[in-house]
């Protein structure tokens, strides 16, 4: 059980990293120097999408560190489940926002 929670988080790991560099940069960053910040400040649905897929790869990874580093593993299910409702709660609020 643990073995699989470890190749969650390790996939969970890759995937959030590879999300972020796909991520267009909405900051000034070096733009601003030259007046040119505001070229590329329009979101697409897609960049909405990726925010959302972002959220959630994020979401399983926080949740599968505070797994394995708290070990969780070895608690009763009522205690895990009463654990998870936060992380159910946080869920919902990032796919079903309006």
């Amino acid at each position: 059980m643990l073995t699989l929670i470890w190749i969650l988080q390790i996939i969970a790991a890759v995937l959030l990293i590879i999300l972020v560099l796909i991520h267009s940069p909405k900051g000034d960053g070096l733009g601003a120097m030259g007046g040119m910040a505001n070229i590329f400040s329009s979101q697409k649905s897609a960049e909405s999408g990726l925010n959302k897929l972002t959220a959630n790869v994020a979401l399983v990874f926080v949740v599968t560190s505070l797994i394995t580093g708290c070990k969780i593993v070895t608690l009763p299910l009522h205690v895990i489940l009463i654990c998870a409702l936060p992380i159910i709660a946080a869920f919902i609020l990032i796919n079903f926002k309006r």
